[in-house]
C-alpha cells in the first residue's frame, strides 16, 4: 500500500503540474485493479490535490477515454464528489443526460458513484434523477440480485439528506421496488442480496425524518409504511433474526464462498440495519435470544478468524448490545488491536464505528480505559510536534477516539477521573499548548507523500478538541454535584467551540492551484520570424528582444510583489486573530461570571429551603424510630420461626440425602449384577466357540474317513475286476449292483459331510453374529440365549426319553431273539442227531434234511454276521454322538442314524470297515455302551433285500444261538472227501462265524476284509448244485475254502 500510494501521489502531481493536457493512461493503470482503500488514503494524505485533479479529469472528458473510468473511481470518495459538484454544479445533470440517452454502463456507473456519497443538504436534485432511479429499479426487477441492488443502495445513501427526491418517483415504481426487494429477502442463498435489501430499506426509512413529514404530509405512502414495518413492531424481530444469522455466517469458518472483504462489508450493512430497528424491538430480541448472542460471541472470538472480520464483528456486538450485556473484554481487546494495527492496515474499521467501541470500553472498563485512550492521543500529538512528522490515519483515529470519549456521560467521567489525574493530564497538555497552533515546516508539499498544511490543521483541531474535553472534565471534577445541572459546563464548551473557528488555517500551495495556470495558452509571439534578415534590421531585432525580456521580468516581479503583499496581509490578520480571540473570551468569561453569581443566589435560596426540609426530616426520623422498635420485635419473632423452618429443612435434607445414598447403592448393586450377567454370557460364548472347534475337528475326521473310503473303493474296484474273470454273468451283474450301492453310500456320505460342513459354517456365522450382537445389544442376546437353551433342553430331554424307550425295546427284542435262537439251536441239534447214522448223498432233493440243515446254518451265519455288524455300527454311533453334547448334536446324530439305518447289509459292512471301533472285546461290552449312551436311539439294521420274510425270525434266532454257543462240535465227514472236512476246520469256521472278536479282526486287516466282503456277496447268491456234489453235516464255512471246494466238485 505505501508504494502504491507514493506512486499515485507523484502521478497526480505530474498531471496537475503539466504545462499541457496530459495523458491519463498511466493514472488509469495505477488504480484500475485497486480498491477504494487506495483512493481514500490518497484523499486523506493529499487533500490539496483533490480540486486540481477534478479539473484535470473534467477537462479530459473530451480528450481521453480514460477520464470517465477515473472519475468513476475517484468520485466514490466524498471529498472528490463534493469538489466536483462545487466546481461544476451542472455536471451531474449532464452525466445523467448522457446516461439516459446512450444507456452506457460507464455513464450509469459514474452517476451512481457521484450519488453514492451523502449530498449537501442544500443540493438541488436534477429533474432527470427520478428517471435515472426508475431505470435502476426496472433493471433490478428484471434480475434481482446483489449486483443490481447495490446501485440502489448507494443512491439511497447519497439521497438520505434530501429524501424529497423520492416523491418525484411514481408510487407504482416505488411499490414495485418494495415488492421486488421483499421477494429477494426470501432467497436465503443470496447472502449479500438479503443484507442489501434490508440496508436499502433502512436508508429509505431513516431519511424520511420529521422535516420531510412536515413538508409532505403526515400520511406516509403505502410503500413507505411497508418499508417501515421491517424496523417496527410488525417485522422488527424477524429482521433482527435474519441479520444475526447473516453475521454468524460471515464470522464462521465454514463460509468459504464469502471472502473476508465481502464478510466485512456484510457486517457493516448489518450494523446499519440494526441501527434502524426500534430500540424496544432490539431490547425484546436481546432478552429472548441469549443462545444466538453467545454463538455470535463464540464465532467472533474463534481462532483463525480474519482480523478485519473480527473487528467488524466486535463493532457489531458493541452497536447491538447494551453496555450491561456486553463483556468488557470484547471492546477492550478490539481497541487494543485496532490501535496497534491501524498503522499497518488503515481503514479496517469505518471511522463512525470507532466512537462506539471507545464509548463501550470507557463505560465498562472505567478509569484505566479512559487513561489509556488519553495517553494514546497525547502520544500522537507529541510525535507530530517533536519529530515534525505525523501520520494522517493516526490523527484521524485519535479524533475518533476523542469523539467517543466526548459521548460518554458526564456522570461516568466525573466518577472515573479524580482530580490528581486531571492535574497530570493538564501538565501534559500545557506542554502542547505552548507551541499551539502548530505551523508546517514546509510551505508546500510538492514531491512529498503528505500535505503538511492539512496534517498540521488536523493536529491543531485535535489539540483544541482535547483542550475542550479536559476543560470539561476539570469543571465536572471540581463542581461535583453540579453534574446534575450542566449549564455552566455547556456554556464553557460553547465558548471554546466558537474560539475554534478563529484558529488560523494553514494553506498549501496546491489548495488554490489551477492546472492551466502553468499551461502555455498561446505561442511565443516575441520570437523573430524566420526568413532572411537584412543588416539594417539587426539592431531593431535586438531591441525588440531586450524589450520582451524586460517585460517578462517586470511581469514576474509584479507577480512576486503581489504574492508578498498577500502574504503580509494574511500574516497581519493572523497576528490580530489571537488578540480578538482573547477579547471575546474575556467578554464570555464576564458573562459566565454573572451567570455564576445568579446561580450562587439561587443556591443560597435552595440552602434555606433545604434547612427547613432537614428539620421536617428530623421529626419524621423520630417517628420512624418508634416504628422501628415495634418492627424489631416482629423481626425477632420471624427469626425464631425462621430457625424452626431451617431445622425442619435440615431434617428433610438429611432424609433426602440418606434416600439418595440408598438408591445409589441399589443402582451400584444392579450394575454389578449386570456385569456378572455379561461375564456369564461371555463364558457361554467361549463354550460355543469350543464346541465349534470340536465340530470342526469332527468334520476333519469325517473328511479323512471319506478319503479312506475313496481309497478302499479303488481297491474294491480292482478286486471286482479280478473277480469278473471267474464269476458268471449273474454274479457280475450282482457285483455291479453292489458297486452301485457303494456309490450311493459314498454319495450319501458326501451329502452328510456337506451337511455337517454347512452346519459348521452356520455355527461360525452364528458365532460371529452373536459376538457383534453382544457388543451392541446385551439384553437382546440374553433373551435369545435363554430361548435357545430352553429349546436345546427340551430337545435333549425328548431325545433322552426316546433313547431310553428304544433301548428297552431293543433289550426286549434281544431277549426274544435269544429265546428263538435257543429254540432253533435245539431243532438243529435234533436234526443233526437224526441224520447222524445215515451218511448218504442227495442230488437235487430240496426236502432232504441235510439240505435243510445246510440252509439253516447258512442263514444263521449270515444273521450272526449282520448282528455283529449292527452292534459295531451302534458302538460307533455311540462313540461319535453319545459323548459330544451340544445344542444341535443330538438332532444331527439322530438324523445321521436314521439315514444310516436304511442301509443294507453290504453297506453296513462297508461302514463297519471304514470307521474304527471303540470296543473290540465282547457283545456284552457293546450292549453296556448302548445302555450308557444318551444319544438318539439307532434302529435295528434292516433285512437283506435278497431274503424272504419267512426266514427273518430264524435268522435272528441263529444269531443269538451263534453268540451263546460254547460247546464243542462233533466231527462229521463226507463220504468222498473226509480229509477236507476235518473237525478243526469246522470249529475254526464256526468260531470265525460266531465270535465277534474274530469278525472285528477281519475288519481291521485288509485281506480279510476283501474275503469277508466276497463271502457276503457269495452268500446272497442263489447257488445251483450239481449231481456230483457231496454234502456233509458239517456247517458250511464263510471262509474262502467253501467256494473253491464247490467249484472243484462241479
Amino acid at each position: 500500500m505505501p508504494d502504491k500510494l507514493s506512486l499515485l501521489v507523484h502521478e497526480v502531481e505530474r498531471l496537475i503540474t503539466a504545462p499541457y493536457a496530459p495523458s491519463l493512461q498511466s493514472l488509469h493503470d495505477i488504480i484500475q485493479n485497486e480498491s477504494n482503500g487506495l483512493v481514500n488514503a490518497w484523499a486523506t494524505h493529499k487533500p490539496c490535490q483533490i480540486g486540481a485533479l477534478v479539473d484535470v479529469l473534467f477537462d479530459g472528458l473530451s480528450r481521453s477515454r480514460f477520464a470517465v473510468p477515473l472519475l468513476n473511481a475517484f468520485a466514490s470518495v466524498s471529498a472528490v464528489s463534493d469538489a466536483l459538484l462545487e466546481r461544476y454544479p451542472a455536471v451531474l445533470d449532464q452525466f445523467l443526460e448522457k446516461a439516459l440517452e446512450n444507456d452506457e454502463p460507464e455513464w450509469m456507473a459514474l452517476c451512481t458513484a457521484i450519488l453514492s456519497t451523502p449530498l449537501p443538504p442544500n443540493f438541488i436534485a436534477p429533474a432527470r434523477l427520478a428517471t435515472f432511479i426508475m431505470r435502476l429499479i426496472n433493471a433490478m426487477g428484471e434480475n434481482p440480485c446483489s449486483e443490481t441492488i447495490y446501485p440502489l443502495y448507494q443512491i439511497m445513501t447519497g439521497l438520505e439528506p434530501v429524501p424529497g427526491v423520492l416523491l418525484d418517483i411514481s408510487p407504482e415504481t416505488m411499490s414495485s421496488l418494495q415488492v421486488e426487494l421483499t421477494k429477494t429477502l426470501r432467497n436465503l442463498d443470496d447472502h449479500m442480496g438479503n443484507l442489501l435489501c434490508l440496508a436499502t430499506f433502512a436508508r429509505i426509512s431513516s431519511s424520511w425524518d420529521t422535516n420531510a413529514e412536515g413538508q409532505h404530509g403526515a400520511q406516509f405512502p403505502s410503500w413507505l409504511q411497508n418499508v417501515k414495518h421491517f424496523f417496527g413492531q410488525k417485522r422488527g424481530l424477524k429482521t433482527l433474526d435474519l441479520v444475526i444469522l447473516r453475521v454468524i455466517l460471515a464470522c464462521s469458518a465454514g463460509c468459504d464462498n464469502l471472502p473476508s472483504r465481502k464478510a466485512s462489508e456484510s457486517i457493516c450493512l448489518a450494523i446499519e440495519i440494526c441501527d434502524s430497528v426500534e430500540q424496544g424491538q432490539k431490547d425484546c430480541w436481546i432478552a429472548n435470544n441469549a443462545p444466538k448472542i453467545a454463538k455470535l460471541c463464540e464465532k467472533v472470538n474463534r481462532n483463525g478468524i480474519d482480523w478485519q472480520v473480527q473487528m467488524m464483528g466486535t463493532a457489531f456486538l458493541a452497536s447491538l448490545l447494551p453496555d450491561s450485556a456486553l463483556s468488557p473484554e470484547i471492546p477492550r481487546l478490539a481497541l487494543q488491536d485496532l490501535l496497534a494495527q491501524e498503522r499497518h492496515s488503515p481503514g479496517a474499521v469505518p471511522q463512525y464505528l470507532i466512537p462506539r467501541l471507545v464509548k463501550a470500553n470507557a463505560i465498562l472498563s472505567g478509569k484505566p480505559a479512559i487513561c489509556d485512550l488519553m495517553n494514546h492521543t497525547f502520544t500522537v500529538l507529541k510525535t507530530h510536534c517533536d519529530n515534525h512528522s505525523a501520520n494522517a490515519e493516526l490523527i484521524e483515529l485519535s479524533r475518533s477516539v476523542l469523539l467517543g470519549l466526548q459521548s460518554v456521560e458526564p456522570r461516568i467521567l466525573s466518577s472515573a477521573m479524580p482530580a490528581y489525574d486531571l492535574r497530570e493530564i493538564s501538565h501534559t497538555l500545557n506542554e502542547l499548548v505552548g507551541i499551539f497552533p502548530k505551523k508546517p515546516n514546509h510551505s508546500q508539499c510538492r514531491g512529498a507523500n503528505l500535505c503538511y498544511a492539512s496534517t498540521s490543521n488536523s493536529a491543531n483541531e485535535l489539540l483544541f478538541d482535547l483542550i475542550v474535553f479536559t476543560s470539561h472534565m476539570s469543571v465536572l471534577a471540581t463542581m461535583g454535584s453540579g453534574t446534575n445541572n450542566p449549564s455552566g459546563t455547556s456554556n464553557l464548551a460553547n465558548c471554546l467551540l466558537k474560539a475554534k473557528e478563529l484558529i488560523p488555517k494553514n494553506k498549501c500551495s496546491f489548495s488554490g492551484f489551477e492546472p492551466w495556470d502553468l499551461r502555455v495558452k498561446s505561442p511565443l509571439t516575441g520570437l523573430p520570424k524566420r526568413g532572411p534578415i537584412s543588416r539594417d534590421d539587426w539592431k531593431a531585432g535586438i531591441a525588440e528582444t531586450l524589450m520582451l525580456s524586460s517585460r517578462m521580468t517586470h511581469d514576474n516581479l509584479i507577480r512576486k510583489i503581489e504574492e508578498v503583499c498577500f502574504d503580509l496581509e494574511q500574516r497581519c490578520t493572523t497576528i490580530e486573530a489571537p488578540l480578538r480571540a482573547v477579547e471575546e473570551e474575556r467578554d464570555q468569561i464576564a458573562v459566565q461570571a454573572e451567570q455564576l453569581q445568579q446561580q450562587k443566589s439561587e443556591l443560597e435560596l435552595q440552602l434555606q429551603q433545604a434547612s427547613s426540609t432537614i428539620s421536617e426530616l428530623q421529626q419524621e426520623i423520630s417517628h420512624l424510630e418508634k416504628h422501628a422498635l415495634s418492627t424489631s420485635a416482629r423481626v425477632e419473632e420471624l427469626s425464631a420461626s425462621l430457625d424452626t423452618a431451617r431445622r425442619e429443612l435440615e431434617d428433610h435434607r438429611r432424609n433426602s440425602q440418606e434416600t439418595t445414598n440408598s438408591e445409589r447403592e441399589k443402582a451400584r448393586t444392579r450394575e454389578l449384577d449386570l456385569l456378572a450377567t455379561i461375564t456369564e454370557k461371555d463364558d457361554q460364548i467361549e463354550e460355543l466357540q469350543l464346541e465349534t472347534r470340536n465340530l470342526q475337528e469332527d468334520n476333519d475326521a469325517l473328511r479323512q474317513t471319506l478319503d479312506t473310503v475313496s481309497k478302499e473303493k479303488g481297491t474294491v474296484l480292482e478286486h471286482a475286476t479280478a473277480l469278473k474273470q471267474d464269476v458268471k454273468d449273474e454274479e457280475i451283474s450282482r457285483l455291479q449292483a453292489d458297486q452301485g450301492h457303494m456309490n450311493s453310500n459314498t454319495e450319501a456320505l458326501k451329502k452328510k459331510l456337506d451337511e455337517e460342513s454347512a452346519q459348521v459354517h452356520e455355527l461360525k456365522s452364528a458365532l460371529q453374529n452373536a459376538e457383534e450382537t453382544r457388543r451392541t445389544e446385551v439384553s437382546t442376546l440374553k433373551k435369545q440365549y435363554e430361548s435357545q437353551i430352553a429349546e436345546i433342553t427340551m430337545e435333549y430331554t425328548g431325545n433322552k426319553e426316546e433313547m431310553k424307550s428304544l433301548q428297552a425295546a431293543m433289550h426286549v427284542a434281544a431277549s426274544n431273539a435269544t429265546k428263538e435262537l435257543q429254540a432253533r439251536e435245539k431243532r438243529i441239534q435234533h436234526l443233526e442227531r437224526k441224520v447222524k447214522p445215515e451218511t448218504f448223498i442227495f442230488f437235487g432233493d430240496p426236502d432232504s434234511p441235510i439240505l435243510q440243515v445246510q440252509q439253516l446254518r447258512e442263514e444263521r451265519a449270515v444273521k450272526a454276521r449282520e448282528f455283529s455288524e449292527a452292534q459295531q455300527h451302534i458302538g460307533r454311533l455311540m462313540s461319535v454322538m453319545g459323548f459330544k453334547p451340544g445344542p444341535k448334536a443330538p438332532k444331527a446324530a439322530s438324523k445321521q442314524q436314521r439315514s444310516r439305518s436304511t442301509l443294507g447289509p453290504s453297506e453296513a459292512a462297508t461302514i463297519q470297515e471304514q470307521t474304527p471301533r471303540r470296543d473290540e472285546d465282547t457283545q456284552s461290552q457293546s450292549e453296556n455302551m448302548l445302555a450308557d449312551s444318551f444319544a438318539s436311539p439307532t434302529p435295528q439294521s434292516g433285512r437283506s433285500p435278497k431274503r424272504f420274510r419267512a426266514t427273518a425270525a430264524d435268522q435272528d434266532l441263529r444269531e443269538s444261538a451263534c453268540q451263546s454257543q460254547a460247546r464243542p462240535r462233533r466231527t462229521r465227514q463226507a463220504l468222498g472227501e473226509a480229509n477236507r472236512n476235518r473237525q478243526s476246520n469246522s470249529q475254526r469256521s464256526d468260531a470265525s462265524e460266531c465270535t465277534p472278536n474274530a469278525s472285528l479282526q477281519g475288519t481291521q486287516n485288509g485281506p480279510n476284509w476283501d474275503e469277508n466282503h466276497f463271502h457276503d456277496i457269495d452268500l446272497d447268491m442263489d447257488l445251483e448244485f450239481s449231481k456230483d456234489f457231496i454234502f456233509t453235516s458239517t456247517a458250511l464255512s464263510e471262509a474262502n475254502d467253501h467256494v473253491p471246494a464247490l467249484r472243484s466238485q462241479q
